[in-house]
């Protein structure tokens, strides 16, 4: 799922980073050869980090630019306002709501400077690009090529394990907004890592970029997650030619989003074996966001008058997507509440904004965009139980304790429910105690807390996918430094002991694996 912001302005979601036509002018004084060619390095923004990746090139004697940012799903954007005299560097972003500007100095093949966007003050720097030198994996790793239609076709990587097949396989299939083949959510390569080690064990792994992202082609504008599932069914039916690959041992791995494509492929394609659902949602989406806002604010600190200030604007705007509806309205309202939280910002931070009445204005037009698009009205309104309930193959379902996006208790409890309505009993649910909305150990699970945690899983996540996947005894306790054993609550479906280390009963029961 897209990250989300905890203020009153980010009614949903973290909008995507979309950049805009601008008039910004050049003018390079400079030898731009020291310039030319790919930098990378990071934005630093009060502890956190955005890393991209900047290319100085020429065109008709004119030096350009272009910025990639994997962790926003944004590549090959057009850079303008270009300044160089040999040693000093300006450069600029536009986007939906306010200009992204760099300025930076040159010196011994290093670039270093300031980065202001609207409110937001940080540096930067920027380093010659170059290849780390890693020894190569003990697994083969190859470029494919996925056709779903016409206007779509996925690039992606194939992990093939060493040794003679065929193997077991898995798709992945990321969360919500544009995202390459390695999920990079703010420099943590969630499948990228899933992947290397999956493969490590024996389990080949297709992960593609999503269309309109990375090498992939096809247009995602107007796209749902029922579009989406046509992605994942071609990559299955890919799977299935490959000679590599065991056509009856071919699973699943959802993330967010994900998690509710996985079990919308396997419901509808008996021959899916299992899925793995990394906090996938159990409830409708209406249901879902009411919940992630409010815990997502109070994880941020706001209080509590604002807290019930964003819900009632957000019951509006689901009020106006369910409906089709009250759009004007509800675009002045975002433009008034803009106006409110610009004005209460410091005088340093709101003066950095610009004219507040246009900063308001380019904030609700960006919001009302997410809003009336077809993927948003899809997600509000899908129920994922009746779905769940036909699922036959097996289903890890993992949550995050502290999971502020798609909160594991309310989920944990509904997708327990929906399986034992539906008479299912291969199935395994775990809370991981420590873990955020990406398994990160985390401390608060804030969405602000995520760029700041170390880019890995907590302990247990691996292990426990691995042993499912291939049908092996699964870890009953977390290696994390505090263990303890909880006591099983009163009204326990299963009366069963819980395990020690993560979750416990009713948050973790297996189900005749």
């Amino acid at each position: 799922m897209r990250n989300l912001k905890a203020g009153v302005l980010a009614i949903i979601m973290f909008l995507p980073l979309v950049a805009c036509a601008g008039s910004a002018k050049y003018k390079v004084t400079g030898d731009v050869k020291p310039l030319l060619g790919e930098w990378e390095g990071p934005i630093q923004i009060k502890g956190a980090e955005i890393g991209m990746l900047v290319k100085f090139f020429t065109e008709n004697d004119t030096l350009k630019a272009s910025i990639d940012i994997p962790m926003q799903g944004a590549y090959g954007l057009k850079l303008e306002g270009i300044q160089y005299d040999g040693q000093k560097i300006h450069f600029e972003l536009p986007t939906q709501i306010s200009r992204a500007v760099y300025d930076g100095t040159l010196k011994e093949k290093r670039i270093e400077g300031v980065f202001k966007q609207g409110a937001a003050n940080g540096t930067f720097f920027l380093e010659p690009s170059k290849k780390e030198a890693t020894p190569p994996p003990p697994y083969k790793e190859e470029e494919v090529s996925v056709k779903v239609n016409e206007q779509v076709t996925l690039a992606g990587t194939l992990s093939i394990p060493d040794g003679a097949g065929p193997f077991p396989a898995v798709l992945m299939i990321t969360g919500s907004g544009s995202q390459d083949r390695n999920e990079d959510v703010l420099g943590f390569k969630v499948f990228k890592v899933i992947s290397d080690h999956l493969s490590r064990k024996g389990i080949a792994v297709l992960r593609c970029d999503d269309r309109g992202a990375g090498k992939s082609i096809g247009d995602r504008t107007k796209a749902t997650s029922r579009d989406f599932y046509d992605d994942a069914v071609a990559q299955f039916e890919y799977l299935k030619t490959r000679p590599e690959i065991d056509p009856e041992n071919i699973g699943i791995i959802g993330h967010s989003e994900g998690g509710i494509i996985a079990p919308m492929v396997a419901s509808e394609h008996r021959d899916v074996a299992f899925i793995v659902m990394m906090a996938g949602p159990a409830v409708k989406g209406e249901e879902l966001l009411k919940e992630q806002a409010a815990m997502v604010a109070k994880a941020e600190g706001r209080s509590e008058e604002d807290i019930k200030e964003n819900l009632v604007l957000q019951q509006k705007v689901l009020d106006a997507i369910k409906s089709g509806t009250g759009f004007d309205e509800l675009r002045e309202e975002i433009r008034k509440a803009a106006i409110k939280e610009a004005k209460a910002m410091p005088k340093e931070e709101r003066s950095a904004l610009g004219n507040i009445n246009k900063y308001a204005k380019n904030v609700a037009d960006a919001q009302m965009e997410f809003i009336k698009s077809p993927w948003m009205k899809y997600f509000v309104e899908y129920d994922p139980r009746p779905t769940l309930a036909k699922v036959d193959c097996r289903v890890l379902a993992f949550f995050g304790k502290l999971d502020v996006q798609v909160p594991a208790e309310s989920q944990s409890k509904e997708l327990e429910k929906v399986f034992k309505d539906a008479g299912k009993e291969n199935y395994l649910i775990k809370i991981c105690c420590q873990a955020n909305h990406l398994f990160q150990p985390a401390k608060t699970g804030a969405v602000s807390e995520y760029a700041k945690l170390p880019k890995e899983f907590t302990p247990c996540f691996l292990p426990t996918v691995t042993a499912w996947i291939l049908e092996q005894p699964i870890p009953d306790e977390c290696d994390h430094a505090e263990k303890e054993t909880p006591s099983a609550p009163s009204d326990c479906p299963s009366n069963e002991k819980p395990s020690s280390g993560c979750g416990g009963c009713p948050y973790e029961k297996l189900h005749n694996k």
